[in-house]
């Protein structure tokens, strides 16, 4: 899903998580290996919500506030294919 600002993710591809850390219901550990699977909006949260899988398709999910700069995924996740 197309969201106002511009989505550095890739359906189905590979993303290495830099470094621990929780959001909402999602653990990430850094190392952990996720595929990019899409993105909605909440108007409600005013807020971009980023789609992973893990292992065994175990869902992740990354949220981003519209006051927070795309660039944030830089600091926590690395495309490796």
């Amino acid at each position: 899903m197309n969201t106002w600002r511009d989505n550095p993710f890739i359906e189905g591809k590979k993303y290495k998580v830099i470094k621990d850390f929780h959001q909402s219901q999602s653990i990430f550990k850094a190392g952990e290996i996720l595929i990019y699977v899409n993105s909605e909006y909440s108007h409600y949260d005013n807020s971009t919500i980023f789609f992973f899988k893990a292992k065994g398709d175990h869902p992740k999910i990354w949220w981003l506030h519209d006051d927070e700069p795309i660039e944030e995924y830089k600091k926590l996740f690395l495309e490796i294919e």
